[in-house]
C-alpha cells in the first residue's frame, strides 16, 4: 500500500518487495475496492483480455487510488496511444503485451518513458498530472522515476532475446504469461509442466542479474509462494472472474450437500 509519494509500488518492488494482487476481467470499481478491502497490495486492469472502455478502467485505477492501493494496467497492446492512454489514466505501471524481440521491448519503453529516456506522448493536463495541479517539470521527472514499466515476455522468441530484452535502459519489469508460454512450448496450458517452471525460474535470474523485476501470473497461492521464493517480485494471483466462479460454486456446493 502506497504511504508517500516515493513509497511507489515501482520503488518497493526493485528494492526486493513483493506486490501480489488479482486481474481484473469484471468491468466495475467495486471490484477494485474489494481487493483493497481483501488485503491485496495491487490489482492489474487487464485491457489486454477484457471487453471494457477506458473510461471504465479510469474508475478502476480511481477506485484502487482511493483504497490505498496500486493499479497497474495491462495494455491492449504495444501501440503508442494504448501505452499513454494507460498512464495517462494515473496507473501505477504498466505491462505491456506482444513482446517478442528486443527492438519491440525498446519502443514499448520509448513510448512509456519521457525524455531523456523516451518519447512518451506528453499532456500536462492529464489526470497522472492532476490536471495540471503538478508543475511540468516535476511531472515528468516523477512519471519516469515512479511509474512501473514493464513488458510481457510470453513466448519462446521473448525468452530467446530475454537477456538483452532485460538489458534496456528504462525497463523495470519483465512479466512471464505462463499460459502463452506453455502454448509456444508445445504444452498448451500446461503451465506447471517442468519446462514451463524451468523458464519462468532462469527468467527470475536473469532479471535478478540485470537489476530488473521478473513479475508472473498464477493461479493459486501454492504457485505463489513457489515463485516468490525463486525471486518472482509481481505476483498476478488469479483473476477476479476465476475468485468469483470459484467462490459462488463452493457455496453452491456446500448448500447442494445439506
Amino acid at each position: 500500500m502506497r504511504t508517500t509519494e516515493s513509497d511507489t509500488l515501482r520503488s518497493r518492488v526493485l528494492s526486493g518487495g513483493v506486490a501480489c494482487g488479482p486481474f481484473l476481467k469484471i468491468p466495475a470499481a467495486e471490484v477494485t475496492e474489494l481487493a483493497a478491502i481483501a488485503g491485496f497490495d495491487m490489482v492489474v486492469v487487464d485491457l489486454e483480455h477484457s471487453s471494457f472502455s477506458l473510461e471504465t478502467a479510469t474508475g478502476m485505477v480511481r477506485a484502487a487510488h482511493a483504497r490505498g492501493i496500486d493499479a497497474v494496467v495491462r495494455t491492449p497492446g504495444c501501440r503508442a496511444s494504448e501505452i499513454v492512454h494507460a498512464l495517462d489514466i494515473g496507473a501505477d505501471g504498466v505491462i505491456i503485451p506482444g513482446i517478442a524481440s528486443l527492438q519491440d521491448a525498446e519502443q514499448a519503453v520509448r513510448y512509456a518513458r519521457f525524455h531523456p529516456l523516451g518519447e512518451r506522448g506528453m499532456d500536462l493536463y492529464a489526470r497522472a498530472a492532476d490536471w495540471g495541479g503538478i508543475a511540468g517539470p516535476d511531472y515528468l521527472r516523477r512519471a519516469n522515476a515512479e511509474v512501473l514499466v514493464g513488458v510481457m515476455v510470453e513466448g519462446a522468441a521473448a525468452m530467446e532475446s530475454i537477456e538483452s530484452i532485460a538489458k534496456v535502459e528504462g525497463l523495470d519489469l519483465l512479466f512471464v504469461g505462463p499460459y502463452d508460454l506453455s502454448q509456444s512450448l508445445g504444452v498448451p496450458g500446461e503451465v506447471r509442466r517442468p519446462e514451463v517452471v524451468r523458464h519462468i525460474r532462469w527468467a527470475a535470474e536473469v532479471a535478478r542479474d540485470n537489476g530488473r523485476v521478473l513479475g508472473c501470473y498464477v493461479d493459486d497461492v501454492e504457485t505463489a509462494r513457489e515463485y516468490r521464493a525463486a525471486g518472482v517480485r509481481l505476483l498476478g494471483l488469479s483473476n477476479d472472474a476465476e475468485i468469483l466462479r470459484r467462490a459462488l460454486g463452493e457455496r453452491m456446493s456446500s448448500f447442494a450437500e445439506q
